[in-house]
């Protein structure tokens, strides 16, 4: 499913939960991490896997992707065989690999 911003997100989270989300940060209106915790503040649906997909790649991004509740963070253009990784096996420690990279 496609959403064209944040608020539409939260809106069809309410009756679609996907297993994966891939947000990007810089979102109109609504950020992709205040998007991201949102979906995380809604403690009474299943949590999906979050990824950022973002332009945003300094290591306070990385930070604020962690905070917010994303379980990984990916710099555009990323490649899609790393994120198919992190959907079939997410790794903890994910965000600080790619920081590194």
């Amino acid at each position: 499913k496609t959403v064209r911003d944040a608020m539409q997100a939260l809106a069809c989270h309410e009756t679609f939960v996907p297993d994966v989300a891939i947000i990007d940060i810089g979102l109109p209106g609504m950020n992709g991490y205040e998007l991201a915790a949102g979906i995380r503040a809604n403690r009474s649906l299943r949590k999906p896997v979050l990824i950022a997909l973002t332009g945003y790649g300094q290591a306070e991004d990385f930070d604020r992707s962690r905070e917010a509740g994303f379980d990984h963070h990916f710099v555009k253009p990323a490649e899609i065989r790393a994120i198919q990784a992190a959907i079939d096996g997410p790794d903890d420690a994910d965000l600080e690999e790619r920081r590194k990279g």
